[in-house]
């Protein structure tokens, strides 16, 4: 089983996708539709139910109490197909498929959710599959987390095919689950690219050369290899440009630091000997202070020099600090210390307001080079991003060569596997009507009988099946439906023949 979820924004372009005819031009490959959580049977009006949600789900988060914002992207879209093989031996139909898409929504959390269930027929391997649209929407205007929405999925897959075939079908997702069950990160899965699936099976059928093929592989990887070298030197040039970006931003601000720490030492030393001055008079002070405290006259003229005569207050409080320091020796003291510690108080906020003119200064002119190495570093963004332009456009160009001419080897191929596949559809419908017809055909089989069972008669015989006919002889010779009915053909035209070429008796 292979399985695999991604997201998009349009309902309805995903249906009519799944409900149209396909690549192959297939007018009725869909084998069955069901829809899940929706009030009707129609995928067409379906779709507009799961859309209608959608635009309403701002609305939906409003009336349940849920901020506005973070949508994303509202459309699941669900792939599972069977191969051939394990489709024949577990008998898949229709009841089959649901249960398996029943069981992967609910792996990942989604089975109240709004979903439509779309199975085709239309595959040239004969691989059964079906698609699942699914409105991540829930009731309450909220998205449905997608966390290890893949793992989960896997999980899903392999405990779904141990409970139908015994045993994993896909052996690698088994190891893959033993590493992850051992603590280990298996290796990543890297899904082939769908120029080299094409390019590989047209080879394979022979509607292309396989040398031309060859040809055609070595230069898409010489392509691809060059697309890679352009995008890692491009982005070596981006980190180297802002790398210097950067380390020039770090020069200029290491610059400026050790600027400040020499506008400091120079403005302290400056200072200092301002300070040496002020000390120096300072205790002239305090010993001519300590001299005038022997005399009252010299206490006296403490007492006035330590007024402020110069100071706002009122002429009534300036005698009053007078008295208090004529009066007390002590007064007198406690003044003189204070009006020194001003005195170098004052100083120091004087240095520091120069030290912090000169620092603002720095830091301007720090600000300014910042801005120039910025706007230097867009201008070269811009011219490096602009050359980048070029060489992608160039190589974009190189690409739509390439592909061009891909595509123009690969039309005919193309055009056999949309004949394939319809070739395919066709026949499995034939086989579908056939076995339709047969069912009917016992059905009345049976009613016959039952109605003739009281009247005395013998009872029809039944016809034996023929052992080299049956579906299950055919599966071990490896006989397809189409050979078989190509062979029973080929058989009645040699009968025919035989006939006509008895004598007649």
């Amino acid at each position: 089983m292979f399985i695999e979820m991604q997201r998009g924004r349009s309902f309805g372009g995903l249906t009519r996708y799944c409900l149209g005819p396909g690549e192959a031009q297939v007018d009725d490959r869909v084998e069955f539709v069901e829809t899940r959580n929706i009030a009707t049977r129609d995928p067409e009006a379906a779709w507009r139910v799961m859309a209608a949600r959608h635009y309403m789900q701002d609305d939906l988060k409003a009336a349940n109490g849920i901020r506005r914002g973070g949508n994303g992207r509202p459309v699941g879209h669900m792939f599972i197909s069977w191969g051939a093989e394990e489709a024949a031996n577990q008998n898949l139909d229709r009841e089959a498929m649901l249960t398996a898409a029943r069981g992967a929504l609910e792996a990942i959390g989604a089975e109240k959710h709004q979903a439509i269930v779309i199975a085709h027929n239309d595959t040239v391997e004969n691989n059964p599959h079906c698609h699942i649209i699914v409105n991540l929407i829930g009731d309450d205007g909220r998205l449905k987390d997608n966390t290890d929405e893949k793992k989960k999925l896997s999980r899903f897959a392999l405990d779904h095919e141990t409970l139908v075939h015994g045993e994993p079908v896909v052996r690698t997702r088994y190891r893959n689950w033993e590493d992850r069950d051992a603590g280990e990160t298996p290796a990543p899965v890297k899904k082939k690219a769908r120029h080299l699936y094409e390019l590989e099976k047209a080879a394979k059928e022979g509607d292309i050369a396989p040398d031309e093929a060859m040809r055609m592989l070595g230069q898409q990887r010489l392509m691809e290899r060059d697309k890679q070298r352009f995008e890692e030197t491009a982005k070596s040039h981006r980190e180297k440009l802002q790398w210097c970006r950067e380390e020039r931003i770090r020069r200029i601000e290491k610059e400026t630091k050790a600027s400040v720490k020499q506008i400091k030492t120079r403005t302290r030393n400056e200072y200092r000997e301002y300070r040496d001055q002020l000390h120096d008079h300072q205790f002239w002070e305090r010993g001519e202070f300590n001299d005038n405290e022997k005399s009252i006259r010299g206490s006296l003229e403490n007492a006035v020099r330590l007024v402020d005569w110069n100071s706002t207050e009122q002429r009534g409080m300036k005698m009053t600090r007078l008295f208090n320091l004529v009066v007390s020796e002590k007064t007198r003291r406690e003044e003189m210390v204070l009006r020194q510690q001003w005195e170098r108080d004052e100083l120091r906020r004087q240095q520091r307001e120069a030290e912090a003119k000169q620092i603002g200064r720095a830091r301007t002119e720090q600000k300014d080079r910042i801005a120039e190495a910025r706007k230097r570093y867009l201008e070269k963004s811009e011219q490096m991003k602009q050359r980048q332009e070029a060489g992608r456009d160039r190589l974009k160009k190189r690409q739509q060569s390439i592909t061009k001419e891909r595509n123009a080897a690969l039309s005919e191929f193309r055009v056999q596997q949309r004949i394939r596949k319809k070739e395919r559809a066709e026949e499995r419908q034939y086989i579908a009507a056939m076995t339709r017809e047969n069912q009917r055909e016992k059905t009345e089989d049976r009613d016959e009988e039952t109605t003739d069972g009281g009247s005395g008669r013998s009872r029809r015989p039944r016809r034996e099946r023929d052992p080299r006919t049956s579906r299950r002889k055919r599966q071990q010779r490896g006989e397809t439906d189409q050979q078989y009915q190509e062979r029973a053909a080929s058989n009645q035209n040699q009968k025919g023949q035989d006939r006509d070429q008895e004598p007649d008796r």
